[in-house]
């Protein structure tokens, strides 16, 4: 294969990949949570794999790192690292299941809450400006589909 067909399959590829749900759904994954870092990891001192585990905590506390794992879609050294980074900045706190000695279940201090409590409302409202892009047949439509698409790669 020549130099000029190896750039045409290329390019033909390149397109087809940009045009994608996946990618694209990666992009916006990544717009949402491209401030992150700079507007309130820093001033909180959390990265954003500890903030998907604040959240998860926060409306199900008690959970273990493997139902962490699973519920933020991260792999589970990122939760255990992000956990235990956590549990030394006194923001999460661990007790030994009574049904397993082996597994730890997870909820948040007072410091975890108040991070909670301090950057939620500015997630919410990004959530709000997100949402406002579409009328409410649009949302249901989306959500629905989301649902599908997360239990389809499960």
């Amino acid at each position: 294969m020549d130099s000029k067909t190896a750039d045409a399959t290329d390019a033909h590829y390149s397109i087809d990949a940009v045009d994608t749900l996946t990618f694209r759904l990666i992009v916006l994954g990544n717009k949402i949570a491209s401030s992150f870092n700079a507007d309130f990891g820093r001033k909180h001192g959390i990265i954003l794999s500890e903030w998907r585990c604040i959240i998860w905590l926060a409306a199900r506390p008690g959970s273990s790192g493997q139902e962490t794992s699973h519920g933020t879609a991260m792999d589970r050294m990122s939760v255990s690292r992000s956990l235990r980074s956590l549990e030394q900045k006194n923001m999460v706190k661990r007790r030994t299941d009574e049904n397993d000695a082996k597994r730890w279940l997870w909820t948040l201090t007072p410091a975890g809450r108040a991070v909670y409590d301090a950057i939620m409302p500015h997630a919410e409202k990004r959530d709000r400006l997100i949402t406002g892009a579409f009328n409410a047949a649009e949302l249901k439509s989306f959500s629905r589909a989301i649902s599908k698409a997360m239990k389809a790669l499960d």
